[in-house]
């Protein structure tokens, strides 16, 4: 053989020495996963053994649970947290709960959306909101709104409830509502085309 084709074949074999090695390198890789894989089924299969004996179990893999904002203990029976069950963040709050007949009776009335900016500064709190207010509305009062926005919001009760109201109260005092006309009269253009 020339020196050039024994170039070309010791080249070559490199070239194959070279991808025979990749090749190794990748089954290997491939095996290593595949054992992690097994592993982690062999895990999930025994998690899922243990929820199928029942929630007794749960705690074992789940731990106990964490008890805050409402939540219960893993292993206890889930139940329905009603808004009057719920934990108050500031207690001395009024509670505030309305029969059937009056949510019947808003819901036949009629609602007029008022639109509503709040823009207050207190202290080191700054208060600013848009919402609509239902100048209908009988069954919620604006002092008691204002101190579930405060409570919802975080907001000192003392600095923010009376602005809040006294805002509300301003605002829905100023509103005057856009009057439509029901039926448009005839136009001429329209009596025109009638009478054609």
């Amino acid at each position: 053989m020339n020196d050039k084709c024994q170039q070309e074949s010791l080249q070559a074999q490199k070239a194959d020495h070279r991808f025979g090695d990749v090749l190794l390198r990748e089954e290997q890789r491939i095996q290593d996963i595949l054992v992690r894989k097994k592993v982690e089924l062999e895990n999930l299969l025994r998690v899922e053994a243990t929820r199928v004996q029942g929630p007794r179990t749960a705690a074992s893999i789940f731990g106990i649970g964490y008890a805050g904002y409402g939540n219960g203990w893993t292993e206890s029976k889930p139940r329905i947290l009603y808004p009057k069950e719920r934990k108050r963040i500031r207690r001395y709050l009024r509670e505030f709960a309305y029969s059937r007949e009056m949510q019947r009776s808003a819901a036949l009335q009629e609602e007029t959306l008022v639109p509503v900016r709040l823009d207050i500064d207190f202290d080191k709190y700054k208060l600013r909101d848009t919402m609509t207010w239902n100048l209908c509305d009988s069954i919620i009062p604006m002092d008691l709104f204002a101190e579930y926005l405060c409570e919802d919001y975080g907001l000192p009760l003392a600095g923010f409830a009376k602005d809040i109201e006294r805002s509300l109260r301003a605002q829905v005092a100023e509103y005057h509502p856009h009057k439509f006309p029901d039926a448009r009269p005839n136009s001429s253009i329209t009596s025109n085309m009638a009478e054609k």
